[in-house]
Parts: C-alpha cells; structure tokens; sequence
C-alpha cells in the first residue's frame, strides 16, 4: 500500500506523504443530504506532522490551496483546504497540523455567475446535460463558468429547457445546478478525481447483487460498536404536488412597449437638456427593462430581440438583449429638452407562459409536499417528478446505518490477514444497491441504496448511511390542474387606444389588438389578419363598448 498527499499552495506542489500520520486520512463521501435529497459536500481530513518542512508555506499561501489523495496510484479525494486551519505554538513547541478539505463544490459552484460576455448566459432550449454537446447542455455550460471539470462519464439528461441567467442577479452556479438538476429528478456530486458527476434518483429503485450480513460482513471490532443501526423516517409524505409553468413558443410577438402619456404617438417621454432616460441612468449606470407580452403573461426566454423607437434627432441610445430583459440608456446631450415618441421592442422565438399548473401524485394519499419547479415546462416532465418524489419518500420511510467489509481483505498470494483494501474488498460504493440481512437477532432483511460512506484510508471497511429503496412507477397517474395565465386586465389597458388601421392588412402587434378600419373595430392575430369584431361595431359604438382603464389595475 502506497498512500500519496500532495498539496500545491501558491502555485507549487509539495508532496507531504511521508509527513502524513498514520491511519490519520479520513474520508466522507455524500451522494446527496438524505432529508433534502440535495447535493452535500465531501470531506476529508489528516494530520500533518509538525516536522514537516512544508507547514510554512502551506501557512504563508493566499490563495487557493489544492490537495489530492492517492491510494495505490488510485485517486480517492481531490478537493480544496479550507480556509480554517493552524497551528499551535507553546513552549515546548509546534504542534502538529490539523487540515480539513472539501471537494471543488462549494470553492468553484458557490460564486456568483459570470457569462462569457459580461452580461448573460442564455440557456434556452439546451439539453440539461449533454456530454457529446457540451456547448448546449446546462452542466457543461454552468461547469465551464466555473471552472470545474465534468465527469466524462456523466449521465446525459436530454430534457429542454428555457432560461437565461443575467449576471446582474448574482445567482450562484450551485444553486442554478442544483435545481436545474432537482426540476428533472438529479442531484449533483464530486468523485474522487474531483470531477462533477450526476446520479439519478430513479436509480433508487431495483434488485441488489450485493448483500451485507450480521453474520459475515458487519465489523465490530469494539465490544461497544454497534452493528447496523436503524432509524425511522418520520418524513413519510403522502401527496406530492409539483407546481411548474407550461410554456408555449410565440415566433414574434411584442415584448415590450412604453405608453407613457400616449397620445397621437405611442408614448411623450421627455428628456432634459443634458438629460438620461430612464431616470435611474446616468453616465455610468445603465436601467433595465423586463419583457412581457401585452396579454399580461410573463415571458421566460426571448431568442432575439428587435428595438423600434423613434425619438427627436440629437437623442442617442443603447440597448443590449439579455435573454427575457434588455439593458437600455437615453441619452440628450443637446441643450434642450428632446422627446421619445415610441419605446417597443419586439422579440422572436419567445418562450411565453401558457399556464401555471400543478402535478398531483396520489392525490389524498396523506402529509402534502409542495414542492416549486422553476425550470419545468413540460406535463410529461412534471408528471415524472411528481410521481419520482412520492415514490422515492414512501420507501425511504427508514435509515441504516453500518460498519462493513465486503469482499476480499487479503492478498491472493497469502493467508495473513491485512488492514489494507484489495481489489474487490471495497465494492460498496456511493449510490450502491444493498440487501441488508440481520440472521443473528431481529431478522431484518431490506433493500437500500447507500449514500454516505466514511472510511480511514488504508484500512479495512468503511461506515456507510443507506436508505430505504422500492418500486418507483415514474407513469403513475396523476391529476394535472392547469390554471391559464392570462391577464385579468381589459385590453385597452395594456394598449390604450386601438390601432388606426390604413388597410386590414396591417401588421398585427400581439394577438388580440383591436384596431380601428373605416369606422369599424376589428380584432387582429399576429402576424396580420384582422377580423371584424362582434357586430361590426361604428367607431362610436367601439368607444362606448371599450371599459375605463384605470392605471395599476
């Protein structure tokens, strides 16, 4: 056995392995937090040696601390220092150094995110994780950003979805995976490489190969150790509803119009002499604008984006797409006041909400779980997690807890027993499906899933954590409760006034425009078809029929 530790600080790599005490390496492994089915984070910990020459430049570094754990040139942690740890000087000395290291997660995915560009990251319509297209899967997309590295292995998630992350939100790059990832039934979680990998909670099901028995592979090698413990789970939810948006794609449609003092003009905005518009905009601060159609409906990604404003000559503007908002900034740099006579963006390709709907598995069946979706669009998607979420909590109803050995301990060439790990002595692994046998006492005989795993490098056995696993039917039948999401506002409060038609071929601004032609209201649909509406109403008529609009309705 041959165990290696090399840490880099400030750039250089220093191999501490022979100042690593003994049987000190100790490593724990998470595949998600048990209660809350999130990522966790893995751990390890050692001792160095106070006669290791290496402790003052550990000690002096600034800046990020690397450390790799090898055991028989197999790689078992690759992860960070974290940022406490020291020494203790007396007078009879240095103590030894006590370091704890965690897995790339929380250094790298806990920071705010940063786009390639500066301003957002658009990841509408990418796969959720992809390895054979990276550059349109969320995973590899957000890991790139961040700079940790994915697992060649990972598993794909075909599903697609339709969002944008703009980098004025500060969202981290752990908590957009995590429930990107939570949305489509995965959870995130780092390998001994310290690549990111993915394991999917369906795997939570299924027929174990491997057994662990009482009589056999249980350790106890204190008189006070126990031998498997079991906890009851007293989170036993009963009804699992999945609240989630359902989108629709609109190939055109207007995302953005200002009507302030609307008149002959679809908006009078005034800008100062010198002036900025909007008023929170100045030399050095841009504003922003969010989309929404003029139905009133929220808009969840914009492929592109074209601005229409018309504005008295000597203004000048920017205006920059960031997904479903826009950054924008006017400017009058004459010496009299200046007019803004149209504000309208219009958007291609917009992912638009259709509905906000709820998936409901075994409706009635007991202790509700609301659970809040923000990246599913599909009913097919929501019915599976619907159904994964009430499948995975009714089996997991118990906890087991056990010290164990599994295989072979010894050298194929000798009968001397070792404390060392061969090949095939440590085959229970993170998500690892497990018979758990108790022959000698109770008779317990279940199925679980590890995990947790906590183990010593270089001796025999781990203590691992497992949970309860059973049938899970991803197409059970569920109750789905679309509620439409449409504005309860008249029309003529989001347009004010109808739209002068010069011909009834006249490009229609959003579906459900009214528009005024010889005399007579129509109704329009994008992109321009406009339909004589009701009766055929006289101008006069249009305006006795149109309800007050009153502002902040």
């Amino acid at each position: 056995m041959s165990i290696s530790v090399i840490i880099t600080a400030g750039g250089t790599a220093y191999d501490v392995s022979n100042y690593v005490m003994r049987h000190s390496i100790e490593i724990d492994e998470y595949l998600f937090s048990y209660d809350s089915l999130k990522p966790n984070t893995n751990k390890a910990t050692l001792v160095l040696s106070r006669t290791c020459p290496n402790i003052d430049d550990i000690l002096a570094a600034t800046g990020d601390i690397l450390i790799s754990i090898a055991n028989d040139g197999v790689t078992a942690f690759t992860g960070y220092v974290t940022e406490n740890f020291g020494i203790d000087i007396t007078d009879h000395g240095m103590s030894d150094m006590a370091i704890t290291a965690e897995d790339p997660g929380i250094r790298l995915l806990k920071k705010p995110w940063a786009s390639t560009g500066g301003l957002y990251t658009s990841l509408s319509g990418k796969k959720v994780c992809d390895a054979a297209d990276a550059l349109n899967s969320v995973v590899h997309i957000a890991a790139a950003l961040a700079g940790v590295t994915v697992s060649a292995s990972v598993v794909p998630v075909s599903n697609l979805v339709y969002f944008d992350v703009v980098d004025k939100d500060k969202k981290q790059y752990w908590d957009v995976l995590e429930k990107v990832l939570a949305d489509y039934g995965y959870v995130f979680y780092f390998d001994g490489d310290g690549e990111l990998c993915l394991f999917s909670l369906a795997g939570l099901t299924g027929t174990p190969s491997l057994v662990v028995r009482s009589d056999a592979t249980i350790l106890q090698k204190e008189p006070g150790d126990k031998g498997i413990e079991l906890k009851k789970r007293f989170i036993q939810y009963g009804e699992v509803n999945v609240k989630y948006k359902e989108a629709e794609t609109l190939s055109s449609a207007v995302v953005f119009r200002d009507t302030t003092n609307q008149g002959a003009t679809d908006c009078d905005i005034t800008v100062s002499a010198g002036g900025y518009y909007p008023d929170s905009a100045d030399a050095s601060t841009y504003a922003f604008i969010d989309y929404f159609l003029e139905d009133g409906r929220d808009i969840l990604s914009v492929g592109s984006a074209t601005e229409d404003f018309s504005y008295d000559s000597g203004i000048t503007y920017e205006f920059t797409h960031l997904g479903k908002s826009a950054r924008i900034r006017f400017y009058n740099p004459t010496g009299v006041a200046l007019h803004i006579r149209k504000l309208k963006v219009t958007g291609s390709n917009v992912i638009a909400i259709k509905a906000d709907s709820t998936m409901t598995s075994n409706e009635g069946g007991g202790k509700k779980l609301e659970y809040q979706a923000d990246y599913l669009t599909a009913n097919a998607d929501a019915l599976s997690l619907a159904n994964l979420l009430r499948y995975v909590y009714a089996n997991s109803t118990s906890l087991y807890a056990f010290r164990s050995y599994h295989g072979v301990l010894y050298p194929s060439d000798t009968l001397y027993p070792s404390d060392t790990l061969y090949p095939l002595g440590d085959i229970l692994t993170l998500g690892a499906l497990v018979n758990l046998k108790d022959t000698l006492w109770t008779g317990l005989d279940v199925n679980c899933a590890i995990y947790r795993k906590k183990y010593l490098l270089g001796k025999a056995g781990a203590t691992y954590e497992a949970m309860g696993i059973g049938t899970i039917n991803l197409a059970d039948v569920t109750v789905r409760t679309p509620i439409a999401s449409v504005d309860t506002r008249p029309i003529v409060g989001l347009y004010p006034t109808e739209k002068a038609l010069a011909t009834t071929s006249d490009t229609v601004d959003f579906d459900g425009q009214y528009g005024v032609y010889n005399g007579q209201r129509y109704v329009g649909t994008m992109p321009n078809t406009w339909t004589l509406d009701d009766a055929g109403q006289t101008a006069s008529g249009v305006a006795a029929l149109v309800p007050v609009y009153t502002p902040g309705y």
